[in-house]
């Protein structure tokens, strides 16, 4: 995932960007989700709540996945979209 997410941004904010990037990923996804099937298996009192709750959050990353262009042959160093995005958040 670390080398996915480095293609993602332009060299000029790279290591800004996945610095940013993968502690809301796991901050977000591994530090809400047993909040979340706790309280579905509490209020429903079976695992089927907690088993939609994550086939939802599968479909969801297959549709990220497919969103993700590809980056072989790519210049890497050229401000891309996202590369210029951070960069004006940056300042």
């Amino acid at each position: 995932m670390a080398a996915m997410f480095a293609e993602l941004f332009s060299t000029r904010v790279r290591c800004s960007a996945v610095s940013l990037a993968l502690p809301a990923r796991r901050d977000l996804g591994g530090g809400l989700a047993p909040i979340i099937a706790t309280g579905l298996y509490a209020k429903y009192h079976s695992n089927f709540g907690v088993s939609i709750y994550v086939s939802g959050a599968c479909v969801f990353s297959l549709c990220c996945a497919h969103m993700l262009r590809e980056t072989r042959g790519a210049d890497l160093d050229e401000h891309t979209a996202s590369g210029a995005a951070a960069t004006a958040l940056a300042g």
